[in-house]
């Protein structure tokens, strides 16, 4: 199952990147940067030097490239992490299109066999990302390298899917959302909670998002709740 789910996550990409460009509008989510994440760059980051982001399931670059014109400037470089060739591919690129070659590496890479090195970014993104895991017990053991790979003063930004439910768009029929890890909402609070403990959390909050897209040559209704945590660490972490 686990294997059939992301295998329809590849083809529902790969689909996206090939007939969508990036930052075109009305092409779906890839039409602008999250506004948080931006935020949160802007916010922070302006004007220092040598900043080092880290973007897992960083895609063709929807974030990656606006936050690289941002710290650029200032030395700054972002990692691109996307288990899909297609994906790196599309980057590659696009960050020429935009004039960001110098300031972001792209690799091919599952992020469970990504290695988080501790101590060395600045601001690690994991947006929509983490569930896209082979087991549970693999996204726990990547959100503690998330947290052990930031500096002091870092920050982190997860954007997690739980509660996720289809529907037969059709006959309204709920379906298996053949999910590679489910978890729900109250579940992932506490988690990230524990783990980010001494911590400070700057947003913990739940997000409803619906879609409705093709798979396997039928409509489906995918329903979910976003989780958005966003927290800093502390200088005596």
């Amino acid at each position: 199952m686990k294997k059939r789910a992301r295998e329809a996550t590849r083809i529902y990409h790969k689909k996206l990147y090939s007939d969508k460009k990036l930052f075109q509008k009305g092409s779906s989510w890839l039409e602008k940067p999250n506004a948080e994440i931006i935020a949160v760059v802007k916010n922070n980051f302006i004007g220092k030097k040598h900043i080092k982001v880290l973007d897992l399931g960083a895609g063709v670059g929807r974030n990656a490239i606006p936050i690289a014109k941002i710290i650029g400037k200032s030395g700054g470089k972002v990692t691109c992490v996307d288990y899909l060739d297609v994906a790196i591919d599309k980057l590659n690129e696009y960050v020429k299109e935009h004039n960001v070659g110098k300031f972001i590496k792209g690799f091919v890479s599952s992020i469970e066999d990504f290695i988080i090195n501790p101590n060395t970014y600045d601001f690690i993104v994991a947006h929509s990302v983490l569930t896209h895991t082979r087991s549970k017990e693999k996204m726990v053991q990547i959100i503690k390298d998330i947290a052990k790979g930031t500096r002091k003063n870092g920050i982190v930004y997860i954007y997690m899917i739980t509660n996720s439910r289809e529907f037969d768009s059709e006959t309204g029929k709920e379906q298996d959302p053949e999910a590679e890890v489910e978890i729900n909402f109250k579940e992932a609070s506490a988690l990230l909670k524990d783990i980010y403990k001494g911590w400070t959390i700057q947003a913990l909050k739940k997000i409803p998002y619906e879609e409705k897209y093709k798979k396997r040559g039928k409509v489906v209704r995918w329903q979910v709740d976003y989780l958005l945590f966003i927290a800093k660490a502390g200088i005596t972490r």
